[in-house]
């Protein structure tokens, strides 16, 4: 019987980053789908999806996206729980955090969303709460 490594810790070798233009103001960094992240130009802000695993992995990516546009990012998504998803959300800067309040709540004692407006999604029904 052969025993399935757990999680990514069988997938550690280094990842290829490719920022694509998708349309105009639209962005995605992909790593050889490990994590892909996205970023959307509106007229004075941009918004982001997903926030990488550490800030200064977050903010390589910020230097990658300033390489075209120099707008502040307003809003960040954080589409679920996962450490390469959401650990890296403190180099944002970020105005508002978007996610769900079990997100939050997990999250909170590493400090990532200090001093953050959050707009937090419930479980039973979509709430807004600030």
């Amino acid at each position: 019987m052969t025993t399935k490594a757990f999680a990514s810790s069988a997938d550690l070798g280094e990842k290829v980053q490719t920022l694509e233009v998708l349309a105009n103001g639209v962005y995605a960094l992909t790593a050889e789908g490990d994590p892909n992240i996205g970023a959307i130009e509106g007229e004075d802000f941009v918004v982001c999806f997903e926030a990488l695993a550490t800030p200064v992995a977050a903010r390589q990516w910020l230097a990658k996206l300033r390489e075209h546009t120099d707008k502040p990012v307003k809003y960040l998504i954080l589409s679920h729980y996962h450490a390469v998803r959401t650990l890296g959300a403190s180099a944002y800067d970020a105005e508002v955090v978007i996610a769900h309040d079990k997100l939050v709540n997990r999250c909170l004692p590493f400090e990532t969303f200090a001093g953050v407006v959050y707009v937090l999604f419930k479980s039973e029904k979509a709430k807004w709460a600030a």
